[in-house]
This record gives structure tokens, sequence and C-alpha cells, in this order.
């Protein structure tokens, strides 16, 4: 997200993310399956077909790799946006609860995709340390966007 000013105030830097995922609120048994859009280690956009409610919980499952491991992750929805000209949606979800391993590999993957492309947006983020298990968030203290 840009403020005014040019500067992008997200907590985390994000990369494109364009994989099937799965997800589904705590109201329905069945998982979704949709496309997601991009991804930090704070959180995930995702395309979905239906329509989700702002402050959902959802459970998110998804692969970084093609066969790697299955990161099952909860979160909650913090923005919804109409795709215009269509029947679909943007969700902003927010990841919850103390998945810190996840995170970091997260952030790994992210810190790799900016490191080999030419966006440069990645600006002073580096890869937060790993320490005994636990993700250590060592960023500046900016606004809370994922």
């Amino acid at each position: 997200m840009l403020s005014k000013a040019g500067h992008d105030n997200r907590k985390y830097p994000r990369a494109v993310f364009k994989r099937s995922i799965k997800y589904k609120t705590t109201s329905v048994e069945a998982f979704s399956g949709q496309l997601s859009h991009d991804i930090s280690q704070g959180g995930i956009r995702i395309n979905s077909n239906d329509f989700v409610p702002l402050n959902s919980s959802l459970t998110v499952q998804f692969q970084l790799e093609d066969l790697g491991r299955l990161f099952d992750l909860q979160g909650k929805v913090v923005w919804v946006r109409h795709l215009p000209y269509s029947d679909g949606y943007q969700v902003g979800v927010e990841f919850t609860g103390d998945a810190s391993f996840q995170q970091w590999k997260i952030a790994q993957f992210v810190f790799n995709a900016k490191g080999n492309a030419s966006d440069a947006r990645l600006g002073s983020h580096s890869l937060p340390p790993m320490t005994g298990g636990v993700f250590k968030d060592v960023s500046e203290n900016r606004p809370k966007y994922f």
C-alpha cells in the first residue's frame, strides 16, 4: 500500500504468488479452491469467485513450491474488493495464530522472489532471522499493513 508520499507502508514486503490455494471459513466444512494473487509473511491476497465477509476466520492451505510442504495457516479477512466487470472478488487475509516457522519460510520465499526480480520495492527489508525455531520480527515500527 503506497502512502500519499509514494512510500510503501506495508509491514512486510510481498511477492507475486499466483498459485492454486484452498481456504475454508469456520462456518463451512469443505475447502474452496481458488487462486492467490500475492503473499507476504503477514498475509495473502486471494482471488475468489465467492464473497467472503469481512472479519471472517479462515483456514488457508497452499504450497510455496511445487511438491513442497503444505502450509496450513489460520487467517482473518481484513478487506474485500469486488473486481470490476466480473463476479469475482479479491480478499485480503491476514495470518493469525502461532505459525512462526511457516511465516519465516514465506519471508524466505518473498526475499528470494524479490532478490531475483527487477522489482526494487524490497527496499531496506531483509530476511528476518530465525532463532531457536522462533521467528523474530525485526522490521521497523510501521503501521501494520500486510
